[in-house]
């Protein structure tokens, strides 16, 4: 994400937060998924000026989230994933 936020490619990022939302809500990852749901509402809004402010905070959480899974059940993480 925050790739695609320094290429300022916010149709991707808006697909990206989409994406997480839902993934990370169906993991029980409810801060994660409330923070991508504002990133991907704000980022309809052709009014918005994307910023760090909201991409590090949920980046932050995403790391959390990773760490969790990998220390609880690695064996079901694709390879890489929680580095």
């Amino acid at each position: 994400m925050s790739a695609t936020f320094a290429n300022e490619d916010f149709a991707t990022l808006q697909r990206l937060a989409h994406t997480l939302k839902s993934s990370s809500a169906s993991v029980g990852a409810l801060i994660l998924s409330d923070k991508a749901r504002k990133l991907e509402a704000d980022l309809k809004n052709p009014a918005y000026v994307p910023n760090t402010q909201q991409i590090e905070p949920l980046a932050s959480e995403l790391v959390v989230l990773r760490q969790a899974m990998a220390e609880s059940s690695p064996e079901w993480l694709p390879e890489g994933i929680a580095e």
